[in-house]
């Protein structure tokens, strides 16, 4: 038996978010969440925010603790930052980009 993660897979706009559990909880891409919302750094928005705590809304880990198959893969990167459900919403509603309010809906 396989005792990775299931990922799962949304869409906005033809744009996939990967979802998965890490550490028990619900999990996103950051990178990917970012993408949509028109920030090309997800990492440095999640430093710099006042709004959303490390280890209680989001993480930054490593790529090897991410689950892994064909499409969903980050060999190159030496961190990854995952949104937990909460810092999903805060990342989206804290955001003051047009596309935030119907990525939200």
């Amino acid at each position: 038996m396989n005792n990775l993660p299931t990922i799962n897979e949304l869409f906005y706009d033809q744009q996939p978010i990967h979802i998965f559990e890490y550490d028990g909880k619900t999990t996103f891409l950051a990178q990917e969440v970012a993408g949509i919302l028109g920030i090309k750094d997800a990492a440095a928005s999640l430093r710099e925010s006042k709004t959303l705590e490390k280890g209680v809304d989001y993480e930054t880990i490593t790529p090897n603790l991410l689950p892994v198959n064909e499409n969903f893969s980050f060999t190159s990167a030496k961190h990854v930052s995952i949104l937990y459900l909460s810092g999903f919403f805060l990342f989206v509603l804290r955001s003051n980009k047009p596309i935030a309010v119907p990525f939200t809906r």
